[in-house]
């Protein structure tokens, strides 16, 4: 899986808990996924899950949080995002995204979907395979934990109105999904969200 290769500098400032907890919850490709009629113009390595590693579980303190991924092309064949609670049969959520255009991408769940406490939740990009949709060229995976900021820095959260400061202190509180969200709201170049 291809994570988030080239860093901006309030990424220098992401803490990852000294003792970060570990996933080994991956879905890989499907049975007809590694065979050479499996055919899609997007690739692993031309998407990329923005996150800093795949096998570590990153928090957010958004019950509802938002998810990003970077694609350095295009396809006509949707990509399919799931989010999955490991303790249910269904996926929490599971939707097609369609990418026309290269750059950054944001997948924003229903408000309904919410993350509970104490869980590890996964979600997956599926790339499937334009002769057979069915079947998956590769899935890229990573994880997400509800978190929590100590008081005094969600009271520096909530008072400041700039998206880089609130980027900035959550990364520097290892709550990297909030961090991601806050800096691309602050670059203001995402391609598009669902």
């Amino acid at each position: 899986m291809q994570t988030l290769a080239n860093t901006d500098t309030w990424l220098e400032g992401y803490n990852v808990s000294s003792t970060p907890k570990r996933t080994y919850q991956r879905r890989n490709t499907s049975a007809g996924g590694s065979r050479s009629y499996c055919q899609n113009p997007l690739r692993g390595k031309s998407l990329t899950l923005l996150v800093p590693e795949e096998k570590v579980v990153h928090q957010t303190v958004s019950k509802n949080p938002a998810f990003f991924f970077h694609s350095q092309s295009t396809t006509t064949i949707p990509l399919i995002f799931t989010l999955v609670d490991p303790e249910e049969i269904e996926p929490l959520v599971e939707k097609s995204l369609s990418i026309s255009q290269p750059g950054y991408h944001k997948v924003v769940i229903p408000q309904e979907v919410k993350l509970k406490p104490g869980k590890i939740y996964s979600w997956h990009i599926a790339i499937p395979c334009a002769e057979a949709p069915e079947n998956f060229r590769e899935v890229l995976t990573a994880s997400v934990e509800l978190g929590f900021v100590s008081p005094e820095i969600a009271q520096r959260i909530e008072k400041t109105n700039s998206p880089s400061l609130k980027s900035l202190l959550y990364a520097r509180e290892g709550i990297w999904y909030d961090a991601i969200n806050f800096w691309k709201k602050a670059e203001g170049s995402i391609a598009r969200s669902w």
